[in-house]
């Protein structure tokens, strides 16, 4: 089931994630609703948000814990489990890097205040890059296409800072 409203491969994501934090969520079952390669759906996502995409499905998922301890939910099970998480252990270690404080002591504290959240993302479609269409040239052995350069989290940001485009992106 796809949201045919969104029509990048992040949007899409995104809404997937957002409607299943509390179920199994795997980079392959988000790539195959999306239409895409998990390696592509990968890429995409940290170029346009600069982070990874199961950092940001393992953040999301924390944070709506962290709003149910605040709100005083007496079962750290119950609330692990909803998270995804199959023991306590394992969701007090991942709470406990997230938000450098374990699950106990900030149901105790009852704030929100004092720890990062990660927020559902708002794509700015002004982060998206405009590609110029594939170029093909064939051989009568090869066909090739291509970009030009490798790009990475950092460079990409620095290609949209500088307001760089098209030089970039022709065909090999």
């Amino acid at each position: 089931m796809k949201n045919e409203g969104a029509s990048s491969p992040v949007e899409r994501a995104l809404w997937f994630i957002e409607n299943r934090l509390g179920g199994e969520i795997s980079l392959e079952s988000i790539a195959k609703s999306v239409g895409v390669t998990d390696q592509h759906l990968a890429r995409a996502f940290g170029a346009v948000t600069g982070q990874s995409l199961m950092r940001y499905v393992r953040g999301r998922r924390l944070t709506e814990a962290a709003r149910s301890l605040a709100a005083g939910e007496p079962d750290i099970l119950k609330v692990a489990l909803e998270a995804g998480y199959g023991s306590h252990e394992a969701f007090t270690r991942a709470f406990r890097e997230q938000f450098q404080v374990t699950p106990e002591d900030f149901r105790s504290a009852g704030s929100l205040r004092h720890i990062q959240l990660v927020e559902p993302i708002r794509v700015d479609r002004s982060m998206f890059i405009q590609l110029d269409p594939p170029r093909f040239e064939e051989n009568d052995r090869l066909l090739i296409a291509g970009l030009r350069s490798r790009y990475t989290f950092e460079t990409t940001k620095e290609f949209r800072a500088n307001g760089s485009g098209s030089n970039h992106t022709s065909a090999i």
